[in-house]
C-alpha cells in the first residue's frame, strides 16, 4: 500500500521572522538552474531564520483504500537558545475532514529540543518520545534525521549525502510559482519515504508544501 502525505504550510513565508536584515525579497541575479545551485541559495537565504508561525494543512492519502484525511492547524517554530541545539516547535491541529465531513479535533505535538510530546485529550492519551539523547546534538526536522519531513531550513552537504536531488520542472497547482525539488533517498539510507517533493517560496526560499510518497 502506498501512502501519500502532503503538508501545506500556508502563509509560511509571510509570517516568518528573523534577525535584522532577513526580509522577504527576491535574490538578485539569475535563478539557479541546478538542484545544487538551489540548495546553495536556500542555505544562504535561510541561515538567519529565527522564528515563524504558519497555518498548516496535513493531507494523508492511502492508495489502495482510497482514504483521504485532512487536518488543519498551526505551526510555531523557534530556533534554539544555545548554538548547536535543536530548534523547538509546536503543531496544533484543531479541525479535521474525514469522508467530506469537517469536525473539531484536538491533537498537539510539542518538541522542546529533546522530547516530543503528543497529546490527544479526547482519547486521554499523552505520549513522550526522546528524539535527541541528553548531551547529544541532533535536529529531528532535518531531512533523514527524524520522523518529520519538515525542512524549514536546508543545508546543502547533509542533503546531498543522503539524497539524489533534482529540480521539478512541472508547476504545482497549489503553489504554481514555487521552486520544486525532488529528493530520492540514496541506496542504503534508512528512510520510509520513496521520495520527498519540496515546494519553496521563490522569494523567501522557505517551504510552502512538502509531499512524501511512502510504501507500507
Amino acid at each position: 500500500m502506498k501512502i501519500v502525505s502532503v503538508l501545506l504550510l500556508l502563509a509560511l513565508a509571510a509570517c516568518a521572522h528573523a534577525e535584522p536584515g532577513w526580509e522577504r525579497k527576491r535574490e538578485p541575479g539569475s535563478q539557479p538552474t541546478t538542484a545544487e545551485g538551489w540548495l546553495d541559495r536556500i542555505e544562504q537565504r535561510t541561515a538567519g531564520l529565527d522564528t515563524l508561525r504558519a497555518k498548516v494543512t496535513h493531507v494523508t492519502i492511502q492508495g489502495l483504500l482510497g482514504d483521504e484525511q485532512r487536518r488543519f492547524g498551526t505551526l510555531a517554530y523557534d530556533t534554539a537558545e544555545a548554538e548547536g541545539q535543536p530548534p523547538r516547535f509546536a503543531i496544533a491541529f484543531d479541525r479535521e475532514a474525514v469522508d467530506g465531513q469537517l469536525r473539531p479535533v484536538e491533537r498537539r505535538y510539542v518538541f522542546d529540543g529533546r522530547w516530543l510530546a503528543e497529546a490527544m485529550p479526547a482519547d486521554k492519551l499523552f505520549v513522550r518520545r526522546e528524539l535527541v539523547a541528553e548531551g547529544e546534538a541532533g535536529n529531528p526536522l532535518e531531512l533523514g534525521e527524524g520522523p518529520f519531513p519538515l525542512p524549514l531550513t536546508l543545508r546543502r552537504e547533509p542533503v546531498l549525502r543522503k539524497f539524489d536531488v533534482t529540480v521539478l520542472e512541472e508547476a504545482d497547482a497549489d503553489v504554481p510559482d514555487a521552486v520544486g525539488l525532488r529528493l530520492v533517498p540514496k541506496a542504503g539510507t534508512d528512510l520510509d519515504q520513496l521520495h520527498i517533493d519540496l515546494r519553496l517560496d521563490r522569494e523567501t526560499l522557505l517551504p510552502v508544501k512538502v509531499e512524501t510518497l511512502e510504501a507500507d
